[in-house]
């Protein structure tokens, strides 16, 4: 996996984040991208072929989207941005078009909205995918080969707060479909389909490879002492519309139930699946650092629920992660 963090004992409020890569079984490491202690690194997520890392970094003048490969090499800009409409500062997630290595979709914290833009353009210009009509924590594409209706090359699952129709309601867990054409990517909000029993809240949607499960951070807003928990949904695809099982949820990890800090400030941050989906690796917190600020650690858990496996223990502080599709990191 790739992860961006700080090494444990690192004074977190001198920003010293980097981009790591992380053997699934936590005992060897190395560093990909180590930036400037003022320019804090965010977001990584792979490339389908596993060739490119996708990240962000703080700049001086705002933010950039960045590329760079597994080794450390090619590193360069892609777009850099200073804020306003199609600003990627404060990202809440990325996450490449599925089967391709030349557009990114990611959400903006400063518009509220998503976004498409090209990685192989000289001066690429993001194109607005969702509005901020629907605040978005994060969004997830179904995989490529997903069998949608006709007429539509995939599907989008994002969170959008509509219970009382004027986006003050929890964020409800999202499907529509996404059609990609001469006139680009767009979302048709026409098929949206919601869990509507899922109201405390939910963030960072991840869709599995096979196409058929959402994994999710169900948060409680209502009763913040009950913890946050890293949930999945099955997918139901139909002949002509999906639909999600609502009634067969599962949990993974549930922060009340995990010792050493309080249920009500836990933060549970960006799950991905494993390439043959038996497993979902993420971030979560597990304490206060010495300087202060939240300690995560990198979890492992078993796809269908069995149970979970701190996979850092404290030995460095990820705070977003990525798996490779390759499958295929070795330490020498």
């Amino acid at each position: 996996v790739v992860i961006a963090g700080h090494s444990a004992g690192e004074d977190r409020g001198s920003s010293i984040t980097r981009l790591r890569l992380l053997s699934v079984d936590g005992l060897s490491s190395q560093d990909v991208v180590k930036p400037p202690r003022w320019n804090p690194v965010t977001t990584p997520v792979f490339s389908p072929d596993g060739q490119w890392i996708a990240f962000v970094r703080a700049e001086d003048y705002g933010d950039s989207l960045r590329v760079v490969r597994p080794d450390g090499s090619g590193e360069r800009v892609v777009y850099a941005s200073t804020g306003g409409a199609g600003s990627i500062e404060r990202t809440h997630g990325m996450q490449w078009v599925p089967g391709e290595v030349d557009r990114i979709v990611f959400t903006s914290h400063t518009s509220g909205s998503a976004y498409v833009i090209s990685t192989q353009d000289v001066s690429p210009t993001p194109e607005q995918i969702l509005s901020r009509t629907w605040w978005l924590g994060g969004v997830t594409i179904s995989p490529d080969f997903f069998p949608a209706v006709p007429g539509y090359q995939g599907a989008i699952a994002f969170p959008a707060p509509s219970i009382n129709g004027d986006g003050s309601g929890p964020a409800l867990l999202s499907v529509a479909y996404l059609d990609d054409s001469d006139q680009g990517l767009q979302v048709d909000l026409s098929s949206l389909v919601q869990a509507t029993t899922l109201t405390e809240g939910v963030a960072t949607p991840a869709w599995s490879h096979d196409g058929l499960e959402i994994a999710f951070l169900n948060r409680n807003t209502t009763y913040p002492a009950a913890g946050n928990r890293l949930e999945v949904i099955p997918v139901i695809v139909g002949e002509t519309e999906i639909t999600l099982d609502e009634e067969s949820v599962r949990t993974l990890y549930d922060s009340s139930l995990v010792d050493g800090y309080g249920a009500e400030h836990a933060v549970i941050h960006w799950p991905t699946w494993a390439p043959d989906d038996s497993f979902i690796v993420f971030c979560a917190t597990v304490g206060v650092e010495s300087r202060g600020g939240r300690a995560y650690d990198l979890f492992i858990a078993d796809s269908i629920g069995s149970g979970f496996v701190n996979l850092t223990n404290g030995s460095m502080r990820p705070i977003y992660v990525d798996w490779n599709p390759n499958f295929d990191f070795t330490q020498e």
